[in-house]
């Protein structure tokens, strides 16, 4: 339903893919957007996750269980997927105001293309040094509150 308050996307890593993909389908449908750390190359940064053993077995129609902290079972038609839907470096799909927070240390998400991602679309960019994906330094993710609050209510 329409609303008059705003509605802020917040999304990290795959969910900045899906988040973008959806804004892509969706231009107006947030007031601002916070990307932190996203799969900005999620068919590169997937397959740079996988193990070629991995990879073979979703080639030859297999699947295979992946993730962090909840692993999902993930077949050949996902990858294909992740071709098909992708976003490229200068197709930031909504014009909105938005905000990358990316960790300079990023294990996943290769930080440079953050920064290109930034630059060419008009994001504010903050990196947070010393963090990697997982922003599990002490400080990380109080420093990624402040800095998306700030924002949001700018």
């Amino acid at each position: 339903q329409p609303t008059d308050r705003p509605i802020y996307l917040f999304a990290t890593s795959f969910g900045g893919f899906v988040g973008l993909n959806y804004l892509a389908i969706h231009p107006p449908a947030f007031s601002k957007v916070v990307l932190r750390s996203p799969a900005l190359n999620m068919p590169k940064t997937f397959h740079d996750f996988l193990t070629d053993e991995e990879i073979h077995v979703l080639e030859d129609g297999g699947t295979v269980n992946k993730g962090f902290d909840r692993p999902l079972l993930l077949g050949k038609s996902f990858i294909e997927d992740l071709y098909e839907h992708r976003i490229l470096p200068d197709e930031y799909p909504a014009l909105v105001p938005g905000l990358l927070i990316q960790g300079d240390m990023d294990d996943v998400v290769d930080p440079l293309d953050s920064v290109r991602f930034a630059e060419k679309n008009g994001l504010r960019l903050h990196m947070i040094e010393g963090a990697d994906h997982r922003y599990k330094e002490q400080g990380n993710l109080e420093e990624i509150l402040s800095v998306t609050i700030s924002f949001l209510v700018e």
